[in-house]
Formats: C-alpha cells, structure tokens, sequence
C-alpha cells in the first residue's frame, strides 16, 4: 500500500525522500484482504498502522468507511492506530471510522503514553511506548507510537479465534474491552487489553454429545457363516450382523451400498441379503454353483427407496452347499450423498451460471474437506472459473480461469468449508470469460464426509483397545475440525486415555488419564471433540485407541465417528 515520494510537495520541507500511502491504495489492500476472506482464507483481523487529520466524531463521509464495513460484515476487524500526535479528545483517519477498531497506546505501567492520540472514539488501549519492533537491517529496535499498539490488539483477536472458534469478531472485540484494565484520563475511560484474562474469561462450551450423521456405517465384529449340513442338500443356518441408522431422514435411497468383506473358499456358495428395518429383503448376491472363486471383497448398490432409512439393517449371509465354511470379518452400509442437482443446465456464454442445491438435517458447519462433485462439458474449459457459495455467502474457488482445451470436467473438489453454515443453499458460479465457446453443466453434487464404527469392543483392564473406520476416495486435505464421537461405558471412566490415530499415524489426544469427562466413577461416556487435522491425509484408516491405564476395572468402546 504504500509508495516512495521524492517530493517535498508531498513530504513536507525538506523531508524528501519519504514512504507514504494514497488513500486509493488502502482501499484496495483492503479489499484484498476482502477478497481473500470470501475466497475462504482464515482471516481475522486487517491492521492499519497509519492515518492523519483529526476527528473529534465518527467520519462516515472516510472513503474507506464502506470497505472496513464490508470486511466487519465478514467477521472480519479492521484495526487502526489512533495516530501520535497526542489529541486528547480526538483521533486520527481511518481511526474515525465507527466499524474501524481504534488503538491507543500506553506505557508498561497503564499509563497514557504522551504522544497517543485518544478520546471518545477510542476503542482499546495496548502497549506502544519501548515495543522491540523489526527495522531494516535484519535486526530489532526499541519504538514508540500508536502503530506499535495495533499490531497487538491485531494479534489478540486471532489468538481469541484460535480459543473460542464459534465466537463472531464483534463477540471477540467485546471480550477484549470486558476482560482489559481500565486506563482513565481526563474524565474518560479506555480499556487496556489483556490477552491473558480474555483467553479464561469465557466458559468452554461444552462440547455436543450428540452423534453426528453419518454416511457410512461400519461392523468389523467377525461372524462365522455356517457350513450347509453335510449331504443334507439344504443350505446352513443364515448369519446376521446388524448396524443401526438413525440420523438419516426420510427412506434410504435408490443406491444405497453394502459394501462386504467376507473370507469363505468357494464363494459361490454364499448367498447375500440386505435386510431394512421393516424386514423387506433386497437380494446383493445369489449363489453360483460356477464361481469358485475364493473370498467376496466387494460392493453391493440396490434400490431402497421403498424403506425407511432409520433403523436396524441386517446383512443376512447364507452357506447354501456343504463343504467350506468361512466368516464375515466387516461390513459398511453406505449412503450415498443426497444433495445433487442432475438437470442439465446451459452455461452463458460470457456469462454466469448460478446452480442450487438446498442441503438439510446436518447438523453445525459444513465439512472440512466438504466434496465438491461437478460435472461439465464445454467447447474451452480453460474460460471457466467455478466458485462454491455457502448459505452464509463464504465463498470458495473451485477452478480459476485456465488453459484447458475443450471437452468433459467430471471432477470432486475437496474444500475447507468447515467455517460455513452446512444447511441452507449452496450456490455453484460457472462463468465463461470468453465468447465463442459453450457448454453445459450436467450436474453437481455436496458430500459431507462421515464415517461410523458401531461394533462394541472390549475395554481390557490395564491394556488397550483400537476400532477404527476407514476412509476412501475422497478430495482434499484435513481441516483444524475434525470431529470424533466417542461413546464409552467404564467403571471407571477417570482410568481411561482416549486418542485419535490418524492414516498416517500421528497421534492426537482427545482425552487425558484422570479426567471422567461427562461424569463421574462408573458411567456413560458420550462426548464430540473437536481435533485439528489441518492437513493430515483424509484418505485412509482413522483409529479411536483406549487406554485402561489402572487396574481394576473394564469396559466397552460402543461406538466411533469421525466427521470431516
């Protein structure tokens, strides 16, 4: 933003050469910033360390009062020096702006440092007076003014985003002015920050215990599958292993997937079955006097529309020769995403095409990486860009403007969109920056990764369990909120050591030794962390490890989830 002038025009007499900024240019690193937080950047506060004139009442005439309110509507603080020319009822521009937050300076003993401007448009105090700041050189100096005081005041408020994430930049600048020292002058009083009683001053929120919705429903108990009698002609006992669905609204959908892994010589001789919660059987595999094969690793789709979703479903295996026998080592159900847009639309060209999808019953954020799916066709894919809008109009960039020739997009973009709101309607952008090429769009997709684990496993006394779910096919990278649900049954939930392991083996604590958690002693241990997997591969198997690290006592893991 700033510029070097040669003038004293410009500098003042004989104050030439010097490092000055135009408004113009303010305006414009600020709307980079702008843009930068709607492109889906983790920002949280822009610093302005500069200003002139002096402003006794709020300048809603400041040209730069309408991109700082712009930023504010995008949590974002714009947070300006109140200037050093030592007013002692007014500040400098754009400290004036009323949605702008304007620093001060005082000494290390809460005293106003001389030179500070300040007065009732003041929001904060910070220290500005002996600050070691950088100076050219590659080396460290001791500074004074207003522009030392608002880096720190900059700096706080990320500090109490990383401490209270779901809190709003207003409820964050709220909480520097309640938590701060009061420095009183002349008849006022200013807030002095303090970083340390802001980051204690709000009760945690307890985490929810409920489970999130999950896409896919795993059961890796073993279950043996009965050998058909011998010579009798008559197929063997049938073996069940049940999961439980019940966060999905509505009736199951037209491809909802078995997927089975099941170890058996002759697997021909194996007959599937899925059967609903209402009892209606969907036939996955017949049995084949012909395939000889070994094992069945493999996915079964069917159409369930006709059943509800929520409830017990059983995969039913049956031995129909004698001879061989074999298990179930685990099982997946797994529901498809149910927020796509399947009618063609055209994309303008040299125009924008704004496609919806209305996402419903998940529960918080959207997902991080959220799976984006497009699929499109275009005579010059290199003149697309494609943006994803959220309810509450975060906006991500899917694909910038290329040099692609043209011809089919089928791809799935992994997102960060775990600041967004999940419900509500998604907007996909198509714009064409050229003329003389068209195309269409045949149809997108949302996909909120979550993955479930609901066998029960024992707890031994003084050792540990794992259960674990995997991950697949999906795009993109971890986010800092990674959700895991636990649910835990101990007689002595303080002995427990609770940890997430994640595809590459990192370890991640979700609950220390000593702490009972939701209760006390013997009990029920239902409990939602939030764990920061910020670029940790998602693809792979995510593990809940148990530690009983007391002797004397025992219990059951029931059930894990992690939600992306």
């Amino acid at each position: 933003m700033f510029s070097k002038f040669e003038s004293d025009e410009y500098c003042g007499a004989g104050a030439s050469p010097c490092v000055l900024s135009f408004t113009s240019s303010q305006i414009k690193g600020l709307e980079k910033v702008h843009a930068l937080k709607k492109g889906g950047t983790n920002i949280v506060a822009a610093n302005m360390s500069l200003g002139g004139g002096r402003w006794t009442s709020a300048c809603a005439c400041d040209p730069r009062k309408a991109i700082i309110d712009g930023l504010l509507t995008e949590n974002v603080a714009t947070v300006v020096a109140a200037g050093n020319n030592g007013y002692t009822d007014a500040v400098s521009a754009p400290g004036c702006v009323s949605s702008a937050v304007t620093v001060g300076s005082t000494t290390d003993d809460d005293q106003v440092s001389t030179f500070s401007n300040r007065g009732p448009l003041l929001d904060l105090f910070a220290p500005g007076t002996s600050i070691a700041s950088s100076v050219p050189g590659n080396t460290y100096a001791s500074k004074n003014g207003t522009s030392m005081a608002a880096p720190h005041v900059a700096g706080a408020l990320a500090v109490l985003k990383q401490t209270y994430p779901t809190e709003g930049i207003d409820s964050l600048v709220s909480l520097l002015a309640t938590s701060a020292a009061p420095v009183t002058y002349t008849g006022t009083t200013t807030p002095r920050i303090d970083l340390g009683k802001a980051v204690t001053a709000i009760e945690p929120k307890p985490e929810a215990d409920k489970k999130p919705r999950s896409f896919q429903v795993d059961n890796d108990l073993d279950v043996n599958i009965p050998d058909a009698p011998t010579g009798a002609g008559t197929p063997g006992t049938p073996a069940v292993s049940p999961v439980t669905v019940g966060e999905y609204p509505g009736n199951a959908p037209k491809n909802l997937t078995a997927s089975v892994n099941i170890t058996h010589a002759y697997r021909g001789d194996i007959k599937l079955e899925l059967l609903s919660p209402t009892g209606r059987t969907y036939l996955l595999k017949s049995p084949s006097v012909s395939d000889g094969a070994d094992n069945i690793i493999a996915q079964y789709a069917v159409d369930a529309s006709d059943s509800p979703a929520n409830g017990e479903w059983k995969l039913r295996m049956t031995d129909t020769d004698d001879g061989d026998a074999g298990k179930l080592t685990t099982w997946s159900l797994i529901f498809p995403t149910p927020f796509e847009k399947t009618t063609a639309q055209s994309i303008p060209d040299t125009g924008t095409l704004s496609s919806t999808i209305s996402v419903s019953e998940i529960p918080g954020n959207a997902s991080g990486p959220l799976q984006v799916h497009t699929n499109l066709t275009h005579t010059k894919i290199g003149d697309l860009r494609l943006v994803l809008t959220s309810p509450d109009n975060k906006s991500f960039t899917l694909k910038p403007y290329g040099s692609e020739a043209g011809g089919t997009l089928q791809t799935t973009y992994g997102v960060d969109a775990t600041d967004a709101a999940a419900n509500g309607t998604w907007t996909l952008k198509v714009t064409d920056s050229a003329g003389g090429s068209t195309g269409d769009l045949k149809g997108w997709s949302l996909g909120f990764p979550s993955y479930e684990n609901q066998t029960v496993k024992a707890i031994p006394d003084k050792n540990y369990t794992e259960i674990w779910t995997k991950a697949d096919g999906l795009s993109g990278v971890g986010s800092d909120n990674l959700q895991v649900y636990v649910h835990v049954e101990h007689q002595a939930l303080a002995n427990l050591k609770i940890d997430l392991i994640a595809p590459d083996g990192s370890f991640h604590p979700l609950k220390a030794a000593g702490t009972s958690g939701t209760s006390t002693g013997s009990g029920v241990f239902k409990k939602t962390y939030t764990v920061n997997a910020t670029d940790l591969p998602v693809n792979g198997w995510w593990k809940l490890r148990v530690d009983d690290v007391i002797t004397g006592s025992t219990g059951t893991v029931n059930n894990f989830v992690v939600r992306f």
